[in-house]
């Protein structure tokens, strides 16, 4: 399978780490606080399983998939910060 080398340097570039911190972060947090419920659990998941998507299509070159599954990530990382929010 080929990996363009743009993929691959995005990857491993500084700004790949900060990007992810944010959703790092968030997810920390919410086992900090002991958020547990379903709900905050199934949006990691959405969150998680969109992430893992969009490489497939980014690899592909499925643009507008690629849109919507981003657009569906970032609910899904909304979703987590409001449970975030509501347990404080």
């Amino acid at each position: 399978m080929f990996v363009s080398s743009h993929f691959l340097g995005s990857l491993m570039s500084a700004g790949h780490f900060s990007r992810r911190l944010p959703t790092g972060v968030v997810a920390l947090l919410l086992v900090i606080r002991g958020v547990n419920d379903g709900l905050a659990v199934e949006r990691g998941w959405v969150f998680l399983i969109s992430r893992v998507l969009y490489v497939p299509a980014y690899l592909a070159g499925m643009f507008g998939v690629r849109s919507a599954i981003w657009v569906v990530s970032w609910a899904g990382l909304v979703m987590m910060i409001i449970a975030l929010m509501r347990a404080f």
